[in-house]
């Protein structure tokens, strides 16, 4: 008497890209069934039941073959495939971050980053036939200050079956610090009562300023005075420029301070005076 065949299956990701026995392509080896007049029994054509699921994409499918002996006696083979999900397969790692050395903030920063097409060409998928890809992505802003702004894209990579994310930022910010000019080295004069002004009215204040993506506040101190052996003074103003980012640029302006100088010449009935370098004249 003739044993029934064992049953065999394999695990596939793919199901319809099996080719089943008895078809010569297939690489599975049926089971040489032999009754007991000696024959090698053929079996007929498969029936087929499956209870994969579409929502999973896994499942059975169970091909069953009858043969038939000398006798009338019917034999069973079966031969399953179990169906596992479709997977991901990531290619190339494009997805590194971007860093920008200082820039500002705009809605177009988000052009360095990889789109959907992108990242749809560093993937592949099991059967590919049934399960198609699919990527789409969502936008952060994680800051928009022109000091330190971020914006973070995430990718969602689907088959239907498998799903995986990955994301890619990129970030920058202002590191430039304001320019300016200060203004020129100046010398100024006592009053005759020996006071002195030097007032920003007077000595100057900063010009062509300019500050990347943001407003600047000026500022400045001046060094205590420091006597020469003229006895003029000397005073350092330094001037700083710091922008909202608190990127600060300083320079040095130099104040000299000399004592009030009055100078009277008389020429004839003419009589002229010089003070501190303004002359006068006196006519009488």
């Amino acid at each position: 008497e003739v044993g029934e065949p064992v049953p065999t299956s394999s695990e596939v990701y793919c199901y319809v890209d099996e080719i089943i026995p008895p078809h010569e392509n297939s690489n599975i080896a049926m089971p040489m069934v032999v009754d007991t007049c000696g024959n090698v029994l053929e079996p007929g054509e498969p029936t087929l039941s499956n209870n994969y699921q579409s929502s999973s994409c896994t499942g059975d499918f169970t091909y069953n073959y009858t043969y038939q002996d000398c006798a009338g006696k019917v034999f069973q083979w079966y031969y399953t495939y179990h169906v596992l999900p479709s997977q991901l397969h990531f290619t190339d790692n494009g997805l590194t971050d971007v860093t920008l050395g200082n820039a500002c903030y705009s809605a177009d920063v988000t052009s360095h980053l990889k789109t959907n097409g992108d990242v749809w060409n560093m993937y592949s998928t099991d059967c590919n036939n049934i399960h198609s890809l699919s990527v789409t992505s969502e936008d952060v802003v994680e800051s928009a200050s022109n000091c330190s702004w971020k914006v973070t894209r995430t990718f969602t990579i689907t088959n239907g079956c498998a799903t995986e994310t990955k994301t890619q930022s990129v970030s920058g910010g202002n590191t430039t610090a304001p320019t300016f000019a200060a203004p020129n080295n100046i010398t100024v004069f006592r009053n005759l009562d020996s006071t002195y002004d030097i007032d920003p009215t007077i000595t100057g204040t900063v010009s062509n300023v300019s500050a990347t993506c943001s407003t600047a506040d000026t500022t400045y101190q001046d060094s205590a005075p420091a006597t020469n052996p003229d006895g003029s003074l000397t005073i350092v103003r330094s001037w700083t420029m710091t922008d909202t980012c608190q990127n600060a640029t300083t320079k040095e302006q130099t104040i000299t301070v000399k004592p009030a100088s009055v100078t009277v010449t008389i020429t004839g009935n003419t009589a002229s005076k010089t003070y501190n370098g303004s002359e006068q004249s006196v006519t009488g």
